[in-house]
């Protein structure tokens, strides 16, 4: 349900339509998985159980959302042996937590041809999601500093001497985590290169909406308001000011029930993230030519416009200075020309995305 399953879905409606033979599977419900090519992936009940167990333990123990220090493989290894019949097989996982356990990925990266993307550092950290100023990654992750003391030492779990990930191939949206995944204890010797998320199928009409008198309408689009690494206090702070609410009226994307419709609707997005890789909100609205105000955090500065979008340092990163940067863009932004011009060249350079996979996954098939 989130953006990596998102990223999932639409590269492979793309490499489907490109001609590559791809299907997608998912833990999911059926009722999800509607396009051609989708399918559930089925669990046993024991299986579901634990997975939701390890998920609520991880939430219970972290002390900033940040990590989840374990993960079940709910995923059997014969499933793999059904699905690889031919020479030309490549399983490109994605959200793995509870689908596999790094153990399960060095093992069948034996086996089977690998590829993974890296939405988040998970995969090369001891659960990290994004490590922050932590660096232990790149030897061993010890007395992890967002456990609490008692469970401190599980994430070197994950750093055992014989876990050996460098058959893996991997798949980064951005240069930012690709270069700290090159430095990690992890991935450090595996096959990585930089490609965007594919956003096959998603349409950007002209813009519409009625305007707002003397108001600039701000959308939000986190999927969580309540998570603070995606800055969901600085939004209730910012939508609770009634100093600034007279400039501005607010949207939020989980009222709408087509996309569409949310992006047509608003002058500006607000994306306060503290950590992220390269959000697909971010990239949504500058299909739609929508300017961004957000954070200056990992993989957010390389998608950004110069003269059109605002990224502000983290230790900056307040209703006021949010506000401030609104008001800017909006103004700088006010021209049709300019707004139509920046969303063609954020195609172009997303359209890049299903022949790079492609590109990618033939390299090593060879």
């Amino acid at each position: 349900m989130g953006g990596a399953g998102l990223a999932a879905r639409r590269l492979n409606a793309g490499l489907c339509a490109a001609g590559v033979d791809s299907e997608f599977y998912a833990l999911s419900h059926v009722s999800y998985l509607p396009q051609a090519h989708e399918f559930e992936l089925q669990r046993t009940f024991p299986l579901k159980v634990s997975g939701g167990v390890t998920a609520l333990i991880a939430n219970r123990v972290s002390r900033s959302s940040l990590v989840t220090p374990s993960s079940i493989s709910s995923l059997g290894i014969d499933f793999f042996h059904t699905k690889a019949v031919g020479n030309g097989v490549i399983f490109h996982i994605h959200n793995w937590f509870n689908l596999l356990s790094h153990s399960d990925f060095a093992l069948l990266s034996k086996k089977f041809r690998i590829v993974t993307t890296l939405h988040d550092q998970r995969l090369f950290t001891g659960g990290c999601h994004y490590s922050l100023e932590c660096n232990n990654f790149e030897k061993f992750c010890n007395n992890c500093p967002q456990l609490p003391r008692v469970i401190g030492n599980l994430p070197s779990n994950v750093f055992r001497d014989e876990l050996d990930l460098s058959e893996i191939s991997y798949i980064s949206p951005s240069k930012w985590l690709k270069s700290l995944a090159e430095n990690s204890y992890l991935l450090r010797n595996s096959n990585g290169v930089v490609i965007p998320n594919s956003f096959f199928g998603y349409g950007t009409p002209e813009r519409g909406g009625s305007e707002v008198a003397g108001q600039i309408r701000v959308g939000f689009a986190a999927m969580d308001p309540d998570s603070w690494i995606k800055g969901g206090d600085l939004v209730k702070a910012l939508t609770s000011d009634t100093n600034l609410s007279k400039n501005f009226s607010y949207f939020f994307l989980s009222d709408y029930e087509s996309h569409e419709d949310f992006w047509s609707q608003i002058d500006v997005l607000v994306a306060p993230s503290r950590a992220d890789n390269s959000p697909n909100v971010i990239h949504e609205a500058k299909l739609w030519g929508i300017p961004v105000v957000t954070s200056n955090v990992g993989g957010i500065p390389e998608i950004l416009t110069n003269n059109f979008d605002s990224a502000l340092d983290v230790d900056v990163l307040n209703p006021a200075n949010i506000a401030h940067e609104v008001l800017k863009v909006f103004e700088a932004t006010r021209n049709s020309s300019k707004r139509t011009a920046v969303a063609f060249q954020h195609r172009l350079f997303l359209e890049t995305s299903i022949p790079s996979h492609v590109q990618f996954y033939e390299s090593f098939l060879r």
